[in-house]
């Protein structure tokens, strides 16, 4: 900090009362997501939205369109309820459905939290994503442009995980 101060030609003081107002505003932004996170998982066992979810991938009667839609739609509760929620509320409804569909159980895990873990560092909610530009100062939808190749070649990856059992198990 005190290189800083020098190089910036400001005093110490100074500099000590940006960082901690930045840290300050950060650490509030993290905080209200992981809050709406916490009360979206609070919400979605409230109103039995667990079960629905359970109910409508038990519906599906199709092991490629369960694998499917669970790629697509995990990366979204991954992004809304933070990873370690989203895993909290969705392992334990889709895991037992993914052994209905006789999909490996390690196969479904690396799944799940890849997916989730897609969607925390998805633009424009994710909350990794929101944090890393936060720290780096970087413009969101510039971010949001550059990160495309990586997250279409993580989606596929997924997908091939997915749909190729050897490759996990």
């Amino acid at each position: 900090v005190v290189l800083v101060a020098i190089r910036a030609r400001k005093s110490f003081g100074s500099v000590i009362w940006d960082v901690g107002v930045r840290t300050a505003i950060m650490v509030g932004v993290i905080q209200l997501v992981v809050a709406a996170a916490g009360m979206i998982s609070w919400a979605l066992s409230d109103v039995q939205g667990d079960v629905t979810i359970q109910n409508f991938f038990e519906g599906l009667h199709s092991r490629p369109l369960f694998l499917l839609l669970s790629v697509l739609i995990l990366p979204l509760f991954g992004s809304v309820l933070e990873g370690l929620p989203a895993i909290i509320l969705l392992g334990p409804l889709l895991v037992p459905v993914a052994q209905a569909y006789h999909v490996n159980g390690i196969q479904y895990a690396v799944v799940l939290i890849l997916a989730i873990g897609l969607g925390t560092f998805a633009p424009p909610m994710g909350v990794g994503y929101l944090f890393a530009c936060r720290v780096c100062r970087a413009d969101e939808r510039t971010t949001a442009f550059a990160l495309m190749p990586y997250l279409i070649a993580t989606w596929l990856g997924i997908l091939a995980i997915a749909f190729i059992p050897s490759i996990t198990t």
